[in-house]
């Protein structure tokens, strides 16, 4: 018996690996070659990608090979032709594929799936069973009850990571929202391991957020005519960034992305934002339309290290102990927001971001009685 070897490209992977074909040879005892239709294949790296690579894998496929023909002939009686040989191979070689399952072993009996109202009419009982206050029993099935209206009576199967969000999103306003939160705790658990990657946020785990109180914002305006002359224009676009709420990358193309509108008599500025595509609509108060028509709504752009470390400067020279940056401004557009009217809603459609992501980072930090309903939440947990 003889094997031969040739080699060719892996269409799949042509820049990492080639291929090893073996053709094996089969001659009678006269020496005349009788068949030659077996071949098996190798994967190789591309540096023994040459004539003669791969010498251990060649040798061992001829051992086999030849063991399996001395097998064959002593159990036939015969010379073994190269299709038997193949076939007794393919035959040793392991399977790369699991027999499939017969009909009893592919449909295992299964519970079916609970339904939201199954899910929290058990809660509820479990909650009854604890003997808790009758108050709060009757929230838990006021809550309850909205989140059926919310997202329907669907199995929990069903439920997607976004669906979790929209729905954090929706009762996150609520007062007393931590009994809401137990719910969306007791779904998360019922959903598959594969979607749950939703957790609402709890404000222990919440990074500190840096940002510019109201008063902090005055004394930097009113400090604007004694700053040297270097840093004025990056202190007019830093109080500008304060009062919009604009991020930095949106603001250096301001005006590709943004137009001013009048509604009812009121400045308004409308702009898409880059991160997220939603488009907000700003209110601009006295002090951000005076910026803008002093510069005729044409900032010239400032280097972003520049503009960085003059903002850091102003700081210092206003006695503001605090590691300021344009982005910082954003923050404190949405506490003065939630300072003053406690709307996340509001908050999130002035900055164009999504109201989940509001009140994750922002709404523990200023809403009224928030932070207390999570540490009660948490101890009945």
């Amino acid at each position: 018996m003889n094997v031969t070897f040739w080699f060719r490209d892996n269409q799949t992977d042509k820049a990492k690996k080639g291929v090893i074909m073996a053709v094996v040879q089969v001659a009678n005892t006269s020496g005349k070659t009788v068949s030659r239709n077996f071949a098996s294949t190798y994967k190789v790296y591309r540096q023994d990608f040459h004539e003669g690579g791969c010498e251990k894998e060649k040798r061992a496929l001829v051992m086999e090979l030849e063991a399996i023909q001395i097998f064959l002939n002593g159990q036939t009686g015969r010379e073994v032709t190269a299709a038997e040989i193949k076939a007794e191979y393919l035959r040793r070689k392991p399977r790369k594929t699991k027999p499939k399952p017969t009909a009893a072993e592919s449909t295992p009996l299964t519970p079916p799936a609970p339904t939201i109202q199954e899910i929290i009419q058990n809660f509820l009982i479990a909650q009854e069973g604890r003997k808790i206050r009758l108050a709060t029993l009757n929230s838990y099935k006021a809550f309850g009850k909205k989140i059926i209206t919310l997202i329907g009576d669907t199995y929990v199967k069903d439920i997607s990571t976004k669906t979790l969000e929209n729905l954090y999103s929706l009762v996150s306003t609520e007062k007393s929202n931590g009994y809401a939160m137990q719910l969306i705790a007791i779904l998360k658990t019922a959903i598959k391991p594969r979607v749950i990657d939703f957790v609402p946020p709890e404000p222990s785990r919440q990074k500190p957020l840096t940002f510019l109180e109201q008063g902090e914002l005055e004394k930097i305006a009113a400090s604007r005519e004694a700053l040297p002359e270097r840093y004025r224009r990056a202190c007019d676009y830093f109080l500008f960034l304060c009062e919009t709420g604009i991020s930095l990358i949106d603001f250096e193309k301001f005006q590709e992305r943004h137009k001013i509108t009048i509604h009812e008599g009121i400045l308004f500025l409308e702009g898409v934002r880059h991160k997220t595509g939603k488009t907000y609509f700003v209110p601009l108060s006295e002090r951000a339309k005076a910026i803008g028509e002093a510069y005729d709504w044409q900032f010239e752009l400032l280097n972003r290290g520049t503009l960085r470390n003059h903002i850091r400067a102003i700081a210092e020279f206003c006695g503001i102990e605090k590691n300021i940056s344009a982005h910082k401004a954003r923050h404190t557009v949405v506490m003065n927001i939630l300072d003053q009217t406690g709307d996340i809603a509001l908050a999130a459609a002035t900055i164009g971001d999504n109201v989940a992501t509001v009140s994750k980072h922002y709404g523990h930090l200023r809403l009224s009685g928030y932070a207390q309903m999570w540490e009660k939440y948490k101890k009945n947990k």
